[in-house]
């Protein structure tokens, strides 16, 4: 019993490091408010994790904001190429799915895809590189795209971890197209105009059967009287 209260006891170790670790994770949430010191506040808590792993000791709020300091520079300029690079991608998405169908939409969506990935992945290693390795830009850029391909399977379960929180809503549930919601290129593929109009119409409460109906067609029966008031469903 007199060794259940002692610091050194593996519980009191081990919610000592739950401790650090929550800590750690509101002041890099409070240092990325700015965005643009997303990076360096990224790799500074990559440097004190690793600190903390091997247990250098000291105090983790010092470790940290010496870390940002130190990598400011680097860190800021990798992690604004890592915010644009994504935003490009999400804006080429957006324009695939307004002027692209079929084949090629799929063709490109999937480079898109293989893109972000690789931007992902090579972060992933880039921002715990510039903590822990004096080292040119150039060089750590270098050296994670060399990682990110060379440990591919641990690349892709690091990228898979870090979007997890983006696939999933507050209450859990999955989001989009896994909450059956359909691309515009699936229901084209799937549907004539007549009977995509007339499956949305149906949804709007316009008509009172799942009938191909054109545009034209719908115009004298649509009211906004009979539009729902919730979420639309598609069936």
């Amino acid at each position: 019993m007199k060794n259940l209260f002692n610091m050194d006891n593996p519980v009191f170790q081990t919610l000592s490091r739950i401790a650090d670790l929550a800590v750690l994770s509101v002041i890099c949430l409070l240092c990325c408010l700015p965005v643009v010191t997303i990076g360096p506040a990224l790799v500074a808590l990559n440097k004190t994790v690793y600190d903390l792993t091997i247990d250098r000791g000291g105090s983790i709020l010092r470790t940290y904001f010496r870390a940002f300091r130190s990598n400011l520079r680097q860190g800021m300029i990798a992690g604004m190429f890592g915010l644009l690079a994504l935003a490009a991608l999400v804006c080429d998405f957006l324009l695939l799915r307004l002027y692209y169908t079929g084949n090629a939409y799929t063709l490109l969506v999937c480079l898109i895809y293989v893109l972000g990935f690789l931007v992902a992945g090579v972060l992933s290693y880039m921002l715990p590189l510039i903590g822990r390795y004096e080292n040119k830009l150039s060089q750590h850029f270098q050296n994670a795209l060399i990682l990110s391909i060379r440990y591919l399977p641990k690349t892709i379960a690091m990228v898979f971890l870090h979007i997890l929180p983006l696939l999933l809503a507050l209450d859990g549930r999955r989001l989009a197209k896994r909450d059956r919601d359909l691309e515009l290129g699936q229901l084209q593929a799937r549907f004539t105009a007549p009977e995509l109009v007339g499956r949305l119409a149906l949804a709007a409460n316009l008509i009172d059967r799942c009938v191909p109906i054109t545009p034209r067609e719908l115009l004298p029966l649509f009211s906004w009287e009979k539009l729902p008031r919730g979420d639309l469903t598609w069936m």
